[in-house]
């Protein structure tokens, strides 16, 4: 996570770089993330950086 002062730099983008070679070079091939939908920003982020939704839905009720 970075922190929101800092937003705009280009710190996530190097970090998100960074994980994927790490990843490739341990032949991952293949990265998922859940996130919140109401995390506008977030979501924005994820698919600047090649991230799309699956065709899976997730579902889920509270037992109250």
């Amino acid at each position: 996570l970075v922190d929101p002062a800092r937003a705009g730099e280009g710190l996530g983008h190097a970090m998100m770089d960074q994980l994927v070679k790490n990843l490739r070079a341990l032949r991952i091939e293949r990265l998922r993330t859940e996130v919140n939908w109401s995390e506008r920003r977030l979501v924005g982020f994820l698919a600047a950086e090649g991230f799309a939704p699956t065709p899976r839905l997730v579902l889920e009720r509270t037992l109250d």
